[in-house]
């Protein structure tokens, strides 16, 4: 990806670092590189550009966003910083390690992470979409990662009997 030609608007991006290459379908790859001087991961859905996917592509990039969005100031989230080119999507670098692996994740984490996703249901926001790989430990602070299948429950409907 040429991400310095996919820029958006007002955003100078530096020469991205592969981190992790999209090889199932609708996967994207990932890079990380800085923009407009901050670190940043980028999650690029270009190579479906000029094909069927395309459309389904920016539906990802969009749910993604406007979760993102929602999350704003929360610490468990990584910041939105835009999307790039259409078919690319902008958020804050977090830097730590995923959880998993082959490192042992011990019970003060687990604690944690519960009291992490027990604050994004009370906000009526579920992530659909939990698995090791979505989830960056860095000392104390856990974020969740991954939020393109994430649906927001509207308040009036939280709080009305099923």
């Amino acid at each position: 990806m040429d991400i310095h030609a996919q820029g958006a608007a007002g955003c100078v991006l530096d020469a991205p670092l592969l981190l992790k290459e999209g090889t199932r379908l609708l996967e994207p790859d990932v890079y990380r590189t800085h923009v407009n001087g901050r670190p940043a991961v980028v999650k690029d859905y270009s190579r479906y550009r000029h094909t069927p996917l395309a459309l389904l592509a920016r539906v990802l990039i969009r749910r993604e966003a406007r979760a993102l969005r929602r999350l704003r100031g929360w610490a468990h989230a990584p910041m939105l910083l835009g999307a790039v080119g259409g078919l690319a999507l902008a958020m804050e670098f977090v830097p730590g390690r995923t959880l998993g692996g082959d490192t042992a994740v011990d019970e003060d984490t687990f604690r944690r992470l519960r009291g992490v996703v027990a604050q994004l249901h009370a906000n009526g926001i579920t992530h659909n979409d939990l698995h090791p790989a979505n989830i960056m430990v860095d000392g104390e602070r856990v974020v969740l990662l991954g939020f393109a299948s994430a649906l927001h429950t509207p308040r009036w409907l939280r709080n009305a009997p099923v």
